[in-house]
């Protein structure tokens, strides 16, 4: 018998498929004796890396009949969840990072926003709204031009146009108060692509 367990050989990446008397030939594995386990199906799971980074398998108390048919569905099952965990850990990665952005942000004493192509604010953080004398709810209900002093909205929407071709810019302008006064700001602007475009 082999003095390991069943999953070693599974994670040489490539499907293990035991149709019978798996606990013999692994008799040190306590479990499978315990459970009367007969047959044994292992399949690793492999990134977009092509690293194996888990294992799923399926333990039998009986031979398992058209192991070969059952073998390939369960490589095909086992694609699908690897793609699937992906899936998830990127979602959870993009989440952090959007946590820790959000955070820099809401600390930063820079005034920041971020507009839609069609120069609408879609978020601000503390310091603008202190800047500018507007509340977070009544900044998200305006647009660029709104609070800039100096351009219209079709000026501006040329601008946004320029910008998103160029990729950024840096210039200054003035902004206007809630109370109608003017100041002065300069102005650093990237554009992203995701998401149908941001700035």
């Amino acid at each position: 018998g082999l003095g390991h367990p069943p999953c070693e050989d599974v994670s040489q990446n490539n499907t293990c498929v035991f149709s019978k008397d798996v606990w013999h030939l692994y008799p040190k594995d306590q479990l499978l004796i315990d459970m009367g386990i007969e047959g044994y199906i292992g399949s690793p799971l492999v990134n977009s890396s092509g690293q194996v980074f888990s294992l799923i398998v399926t333990l039998f108390k009986h031979k398992i009949s058209h192991s070969e048919n059952i073998s390939a569905l369960f490589e095909l099952f086992a694609g699908r969840i690897s793609s699937e965990v992906e899936r998830l850990e990127k979602e959870q990665e993009i989440a952090a990072n959007s946590q820790r952005y959000k955070a820099v942000l809401s600390t930063s004493k820079d005034g920041f926003w971020e507009t839609g192509i069609d120069g609408k604010i879609l978020e601000v953080n503390d310091a603008y709204c202190q800047m500018s004398g507007y509340s977070e709810a009544e900044l998200m209900d305006m647009c660029i031009w709104h609070l800039d002093a100096e351009q219209t909205k079709p000026t501006v929407l040329k601008m946004i146009a320029k910008i998103s071709v160029e990729g950024g810019a840096i210039f200054e302008s003035t902004h206007r108060h809630k109370n109608g006064q003017i100041f002065p700001v300069e102005i650093m602007v990237s554009y992203s692509g995701i998401e149908g475009g941001s700035f």
